[in-house]
């Protein structure tokens, strides 16, 4: 038999804790954690690993590797999976820190994703505030606008393939169930935990 200490350990059994772990170990705090531990890295003094196959796919007439370089796009302490499009634009600059982007996720213009991990094949529409929040696979954020922009928050966790409308704000650490649809006509209390679509019902306002 033989042994080897642990230093310390992260715990990804619950929203809270799996995010503190997500954030240590992409800013490096892990002593395990390098640059073969998560995947090809892009920018080492920002802790940015960008999978090849994103970095120079070119899609509206641009790379993301151009978009980083122009500064429509600003990364720090992220990881990027295959496939992702990230559309930051001059006038309104996708800011990514602290994160994780799954494969074939969609980014677009004037988002800001912070602490949070997004799914395999979820769409972050226009405008849209991740922060602190677990999004599940296949999950979508429809467009929304600078003036109301739809806000994840707070240790919200969405189950896949979860739909949320423009403008809906989720902010109080709720947990919403796999394929639910969320619009303005409901108002979910903090720390909701919405499993079906007949828990959701119960908080319908209008």
């Amino acid at each position: 038999m033989a042994a080897h200490p642990v230093r310390e350990l992260g715990d990804l059994g619950n929203v809270v804790d799996y995010i503190g772990t997500m954030e240590k170990a992409l800013a490096k705090g892990y002593r395990s954690i390098n640059q073969l531990g998560i995947g090809k890295m892009y920018d080492p003094e920002n802790n940015v690993w960008i999978d090849p196959e994103t970095l120079d796919w070119r899609y509206n007439g641009l790379t993301l590797r151009e978009r980083i370089e122009n500064g429509f796009v600003k990364l720090k302490n992220v990881n990027v999976g295959r496939f992702v499009k990230i559309e930051g634009t001059e006038s309104n600059p996708v800011l990514i820190e602290s994160s994780n982007i799954g494969d074939e996720a969609e980014i677009h213009e004037g988002c800001r994703i912070n602490f949070s991990q997004i799914g395999r094949g979820s769409y972050i529409g226009k405008f849209a505030v991740v922060e602190q929040s677990y999004l599940g696979v296949e999950c979508g954020l429809d467009e929304s606008s600078s003036r109301n922009p739809t806000r994840i928050r707070n240790f919200t966790a969405l189950g896949d393939e979860v739909r949320i409308y423009p403008g809906v704000k989720i902010e109080h650490g709720q947990r919403i169930g796999p394929k639910l649809h969320i619009s303005a006509e409901y108002v979910l209390l903090p720390h909701a935990d919405v499993r079906d679509a007949h828990q959701l019902a119960q908080f319908r306002v209008t």
